[in-house]
């Protein structure tokens, strides 16, 4: 007998690296694991992801990465230069901030070249919540991303100081719900902590133990400290601190009903090798297969 909608899945975000969960998604997909998702909770690229998902549209959804975002037009040519350039602006207390990672094209694009289905999104079954930054209570929040779909996208994905705008959704300013949090923050522990009849699924872009797990930890160090510069405010520190501690992925694992998907390897969230790009979202493919959903396995 087919099981029913006995499934949480969470999209873990990190720019080009979501192409990651792009190729799990695309395999659970094809295996019609879609039929038991009962809500999908997502972050910055991983909401981008969801939504093809829910659309059924994953060949469409994956390609974006390595047809449309490795043109020169979504990412800095040279991020690390980019970056520098950043940080002398900041000092120099210069508003008008280049956008190292475009934003506004992805969303351009999924309303246009690579069109997303947004019909197929709101008249899914499935629940679909994006992780957001509030900026007035900074607090994260969940929104219903089948309301103002494309605005809730943008703002999951609007990463200060590499996107330097909020997007504002009702009076209210949001941004990349990750940027002070871990992935899994208390409301996804509470989460899986009162679903234990069903089986939450974390699609995590980044290892979890290992050289993978501390290459990441010193990216949120260095991210903290470029939020440090540009936000100039304590609390960075703190929120840095805390994400480091609570970023411990593996130790959800004893939970019973929890479940980890993770890629063997660290892969920079600004690659713009197609070659590479593939061979990350064809590692999410395999990865997927061990759940074997087409044949019930899980």
């Amino acid at each position: 007998m087919q099981k029913e909608k006995d499934i949480i899945l969470i999209l873990d975000g990190g720019c080009m690296r979501g192409v990651f969960n792009a190729g799990v998604a695309s395999q659970f997909l094809k295996d019609g694991m879609h039929r038991r998702i009962d809500s999908i909770y997502a972050i910055s690229a991983g909401a981008h992801n969801a939504a093809f998902f829910i659309s059924k549209d994953y060949k469409k959804g994956s390609s974006v990465y390595w047809e449309d975002l490795i043109s020169g037009s979504f990412l800095y040519n040279n991020i690390f230069i980019g970056i520098l350039k950043l940080l002398v602006k900041i000092f120099k207390k210069d508003t008008k901030l280049d956008k190292l990672v475009d934003v506004d094209y992805v969303v351009n694009v999924e309303k246009t070249t690579k069109k997303l289905d947004v019909e197929g999104v709101l008249e899914s079954d499935i629940n679909f919540f994006v992780k957001v930054f509030n900026v007035k209570t900074k607090k994260e929040e969940y929104l219903n991303a089948k309301e103002n779909i494309f605005e809730k996208l943008r703002a999951s994905s609007s990463l200060p100081p590499f996107y330097p705008k909020r997007v504002k959704l009702k009076r209210m300013n949001y941004f990349d719900g990750n940027t002070f949090a871990p992935t899994i923050d208390l409301y996804m522990k509470n989460i899986i902590e009162k679903n234990k009849n069903k089986k939450i699924i974390l699609i995590s872009n980044t290892p979890i133990s290992g050289l993978g797990a501390f290459k990441k930890t010193l990216e949120d160090l260095i991210l903290g400290f470029l939020l440090l510069v540009y936000f100039r405010r304590v609390f960075v520190i703190k929120r840095t601190i805390s994400k480091i501690k609570y970023n411990k992925l593996k130790k959800y694992s004893k939970f019973s009903n929890f479940y980890i998907i993770s890629p063997d390897f660290f892969f920079s969230p600004f690659c713009q090798s197609k070659k590479r790009l593939l061979k990350l979202y064809y590692h999410g493919i395999e990865k997927a297969k061990i759940f074997d959903f087409k044949n019930k396995i899980f």
